[in-house]
């Protein structure tokens, strides 16, 4: 569950940062260069705007898209909230409502949609409506499942320099959204994305960050961090949509103690009973170094349980500063050969 409350982007889970990021990219997305943030509802005739707890340049999302009427939710929520989910659009007489952006062909996209529904319509019925990726289905919004609201992001892979995306009815409520954000990536990261076949994309099921990263401007690609350094063996569960479904793991570690010579922190990493580590993980100070499966696992059940579980040797405990998760869909319909790496977040501890 996802509270759109007033803090600095603590309304999100967002994905960790490489290692291979270069001072370069620090020092070119500093200033926002390529970002697109859309205060969605905002009329056009009111200037961009700074956020001042985010520090990120919201502007109207009314030169993107035509049709749909403005909301706004209720003054009590207004003041418990970031100015950009005051305002929303909604669209109650069209099926399919697109946002149509220009982006550039073939860079990597970081693209956040956020929902807060507020009751701004007085109705008390939490919409449900599906997005959809150009012509293929990107996932299911509910916010009855979601009341405090509800986020979700992709990796998109641009194939033309023309990007949609798009809310579509399904039912008897109405498609609403609070923000569109678009972050354009550096092209070494999620460059595993051009080595999958065009009609598969992988889907991202959990996220834990990395450490070393805030938000903007402490990450550059606008990015929240929560840290793993427990006692005991470090535990994470989560459940699939699909119990069917095949996953791939990405972990990163990074030692971030200066530790004494004497001392020791080595972990296995072992899935649903299962080491998966062929030596024991010694992270390095300050050094990222990323591992992921290759060959595909999967949870009996839908149920999965990832441990990391220090060797007789350590008597430090388990660290984790990035973990994700993927799993495979396949896209039924290639408008453009297009790649996405789909998240959806939750918490699950």
């Amino acid at each position: 569950m996802i509270g759109i409350m007033k803090s600095p982007h603590g309304i999100l889970l967002v994905i960790f940062s490489f290692a291979a990021f270069a001072i370069t990219h620090l020092v070119e997305a500093q200033n926002q260069e390529g970002f697109i943030t859309l205060d969605c509802g905002l009329p056009l005739n009111q200037s961009p705007y700074v956020e001042p707890e985010t520090e990120i340049q919201f502007l109207s999302d009314e030169n993107f898209i035509q049709g749909g009427k403005m909301g706004r939710i209720p003054a009590n929520l207004e003041s418990e909230n970031l100015k950009p989910y005051s305002t929303l659009p909604y669209f109650p007489d069209e099926i399919r409502n697109c946002y149509d952006i220009r982006v550039e062909v073939g860079r990597n996209y970081l693209i956040r949609a956020m929902f807060f529904y507020g009751n701004f319509d007085e109705l008390n019925v939490s919409p449900e409506f599906d997005m959809y990726i150009g012509p293929n289905k990107w996932t299911t919004i509910d916010l009855q499942k979601e009341p405090s609201g509800s986020g979700k992001e992709i990796i998109h892979i641009s194939r033309s320099n023309s990007l949609q995306i798009c809310l579509v009815k399904t039912g008897a409520t109405t498609p609403m959204i609070s923000t569109l954000e678009l972050r354009p990536l550096a092209n070494d990261t999620y460059n595993w994305l051009y080595l999958v076949p065009s009609n598969l994309t992988f889907v991202c099921i959990l996220v834990i960050p990395l450490l070393f990263f805030g938000t903007y401007p402490k990450d550059v690609y606008d990015r929240t961090a929560i840290p793993k350094n427990l006692d005991g063996p470090l535990t994470i569960t989560w459940r699939l949509e699909n119990p069917d479904d095949q996953i791939y793991l990405y972990r990163h570690f990074a030692e971030i103690q200066d530790i004494e010579a004497n001392d020791t922190r080595e972990f296995d990493c072992v899935l649903n009973g299962e080491t998966i580590t062929i030596n024991a993980i010694n992270p390095k100070y300050l050094e990222i170094e990323t591992m992921l499966t290759t060959i595909p696992k999967e949870c009996n059940g839908g149920i999965c349980r990832m441990q990391l579980i220090k060797t007789q040797r350590s008597p430090l405990p388990p660290l984790l500063n990035g973990f994700e998760v993927y799993s495979v869909l396949q896209l039924p319909q290639l408008q453009t050969n297009e790649t996405e790496g789909i998240r959806k977040y939750f918490f699950s501890r």
